[in-house]
């Protein structure tokens, strides 16, 4: 099991920006793409998360409705989602919120996708 302090050591080092700790499933994976001289492999990381069920099963539930799922490939073209509300009135950014693929910004006033991953995988997936 991983403590706190060295998966944030592993992601300083390696640049790896993108990925919530939350998501640890995500983190432990990254240990994966690193070669014998330690650099880590962003690019066949991505490209990897691409075909794995973690990230897919997020996005499924959307790709049924067709409104939805034009509406979320707008989002993904994004960086800043909506403007933030105690209130989320809209079913698709209120889904979004609950599953943890959007969060406030550090303002505290925008929602934005929660890294830059699940937007790279999102298009993928989307297919926009």
């Amino acid at each position: 099991m991983l403590l706190w302090q060295e998966v944030e050591t592993f992601k300083k080092k390696h640049k790896i920006i993108g990925v919530p700790l939350f998501f640890s499933r995500l983190i432990t994976q990254c240990f994966d793409f690193l070669d014998q001289d330690g650099h880590f492999h962003h690019e066949k990381y991505i490209e990897t998360q691409q075909t794995k069920p973690f990230i897919w099963q997020l996005f499924t539930p959307f790709v049924r409705e067709p409104h939805n799922k034009d509406r979320l490939c707008e989002l993904l073209k994004k960086d800043v989602v909506t403007r933030f509300s105690p209130y989320l009135y809209d079913p698709l950014i209120k889904s979004l919120y609950w599953k943890n693929m959007i969060k406030k910004d550090s303002s505290g006033k925008n929602l934005v996708w929660r890294c830059e991953l699940l937007k790279l995988v999102g298009r993928n997936i989307m297919g926009s």
